[in-house]
C-alpha cells in the first residue's frame, strides 16, 4: 500500500509540473522567436536555424542585403514595423513562407514578390505606387482612403459613399474657397452631426452605418468621417491611431485626424472638441474662446510644447516620410464642384494658415476604442495550451488507472 501511495503521489506531482511548466515554456518560446532581428542573425549565424519568425523595425531594413535568406530552415513569419520601404524589401526566399505582416509603415506593394508569401498582412500602413490587388493582401486598417471602399464590411462605403460627396458639396458651397475654411466648416460638421457613443452600442456595425442611420460613434467615426470629408475637399488627411496619456496608455486606446497643408502636418481631434463651446468657437472663427479648441484643432504635429505631444503616443508616426507627391487626395470630388476642372487656386496654395494658441492644462475624457489583431493570436495561443494540457492529463489518468489495476492485481 505504501508503494502505490508513493507512486500516486510521484505521478500527480509530475502532472502538476507539468501544467505549470507548460504555458510559460510556450509563452518563452513566442517572445524569444518574435524578437529575433537581423542585427541577431549578422551577429551570430548559427541562429538561423532558429528562427521562425523576423522582425523588422525602421532602419533595420537597411540590413537585409546581409541576410542569407536561403540559409532559413524554419521561418514562416516576417515582420516589418514603422519601416519606410519604397523600392522593395531586399528579400530572396527558396520557398514561400506563411505571412509578411506590415504595420506602422510605408510600403510600395507593387515592388515584393508575392509569390514569396502565403498572405500579406497591413495594419496602419500607407501604401504607395501602383495599386496591387491579391486575394493574399488583407488590409485591416488602410491609412489611404482610396483604399478603404473595398472594405464594406468595415466602413461601409459602398452604401453611403454617394451621401458623402454630396455633404462634401455642400460644405464647399458655403465656404470661402480656402483650406482654412474648409476645413473649419468639415469639423463642424463632423461635431454637429455625431453623437459619441459612450455605452459602444453601435461600434458593430459598419463604420458610416453607425454614422449615417444612427449619429452615433467614437473616436474612430469621428476621425475618419473628418479625414473622408477632407479628402473629398481636395486636401489630404489620414486618419491616425494611438493612445492618450491617460493611465500611461493602459485602456486609453484612441484615433484622430492628421492634416496636410501648407507643406505642414497638423492634428485635429474632433472626438475632444465635441462640445457646445467648441461649435460656437468653431462657428464665429473665435478658436480663443474655447480651451478644447485651442488646444486639439489644427496643432502642428512637430511642436514639441503642442497638448499632442505630450499627451498623445501616435502608432503612426511616419507621416513626413510620406513622399511628398503622394500627398495628395486620391479620392478629390473637386473637379466636380470647380470650373474647368481646376482643383485649387492660388489662393488657396499660397494662403497661411494661423493655428489657436495651445492651452496644455485642458484635460479632455478618454474616448472609444481602437481594436488590435493581437487579441486572436492571444486566443489561439490559450487554446492550444488548454487542449494539449487536457491531453496530456488524460492520458497520464490513463496510466494511473492502468498503474492502480497492475497495483491491485500484484496485491491480490
Amino acid at each position: 500500500m505504501k508503494k502505490y501511495t508513493q507512486k500516486l503521489l510521484t505521478l500527480f506531482m509530475g502532472i502538476i509540473a507539468l501544467l505549470i511548466s507548460l504555458p510559460i515554456n510556450t509563452a518563452k518560446a513566442a517572445v524569444v522567436y518574435s524578437e529575433y532581428h537581423p542585427q541577431d542573425l549578422i551577429n551570430n549565424k548559427s541562429l538561423y536555424d532558429e528562427v521562425i519568425a523576423l522582425t523588422i523595425e525602421g532602419n533595420e531594413s537597411e540590413l537585409l542585403p546581409q541576410i542569407d535568406f536561403s540559409k532559413f530552415s524554419l521561418l514562416k513569419e516576417i515582420w516589418l514595423t514603422k519601416t519606410v520601404v519604397l523600392d522593395g524589401v531586399i528579400i530572396n526566399l527558396d520557398k514561400p513562407i506563411t505571412s509578411l505582416n506590415i504595420n506602422d509603415s510605408i510600403i510600395n506593394l507593387a515592388t515584393i514578390d508575392l509569390n514569396d508569401f502565403n498572405s500579406i498582412n497591413l495594419h496602419c500602413t500607407y501604401i504607395i505606387g501602383d495599386k496591387v490587388e491579391s486575394p493574399k493582401i488583407h488590409d485591416s486598417d488602410p491609412l489611404n482612403e482610396e483604399y478603404k471602399q473595398k472594405l464594406n464590411n468595415i466602413y461601409g462605403l459602398q452604401t453611403y459613399e454617394e451621401k458623402i460627396n454630396n455633404i462634401a458639396k455642400g460644405i464647399y458651397s458655403k465656404s470661402d474657397g480656402t483650406n482654412t475654411d474648409i476645413i473649419r466648416l468639415v469639423t463642424l460638421y463632423v461635431l454637429e452631426h455625431l453623437e459619441y457613443d459612450s455605452d459602444n452600442s453601435y461600434t458593430g456595425l459598419p463604420l458610416y452605418e453607425s454614422i449615417f442611420d444612427q449619429e452615433k460613434g467614437v473616436c474612430v467615426h469621428y476621425s475618419n468621417f473628418e479625414s473622408r470629408l477632407l479628402n473629398k475637399l481636395g486636401i489630404f488627411a489620414i486618419n491616425i491611431g494611438g493612445c492618450t496619456n491617460l493611465n500611461n496608455c493602459m485602456n486609453s486606446e484612441h484615433a484622430w485626424t492628421a492634416v496636410y497643408i501648407n507643406d505642414n502636418w497638423y492634428y485635429i481631434d474632433p472626438t475632444w472638441i465635441d462640445d457646445n463651446d467648441s461649435i460656437e468657437a468653431l462657428k464665429s472663427k473665435n478658436y480663443q474662446s474655447s480651451a478644447t479648441v485651442s488646444s486639439w484643432y489644427m496643432i502642428p504635429i512637430n511642436d514639441p510644447s503642442s497638448s499632442y505631444s505630450t499627451q498623445r503616443k501616435p502608432d503612426f508616426t511616419m507621416q513626413d516620410n510620406i513622399p511628398i507627391e503622394y500627398r495628395v487626395s486620391k479620392i478629390s470630388i473637386l473637379n466636380e464642384i470647380l470650373p474647368n476642372n481646376e482643383e485649387s487656386n492660388e489662393e488657396n496654395n499660397n494662403e497661411t494658415l494661423n493655428p489657436p494658441s495651445e492651452n496644455d492644462d485642458i484635460k479632455a475624457p478618454d474616448t472609444g476604442l481602437f481594436t488590435s489583431d493581437n487579441s486572436f493570436a492571444t486566443v489561439s495561443i490559450v487554446l492550444i495550451i488548454f487542449a494539449t494540457s487536457l491531453s496530456i492529463i488524460l492520458l497520464l489518468i490513463a496510466i494511473a488507472n492502468r498503474t492502480i489495476r497492475k497495483i491491485k492485481v500484484n496485491n491480490f
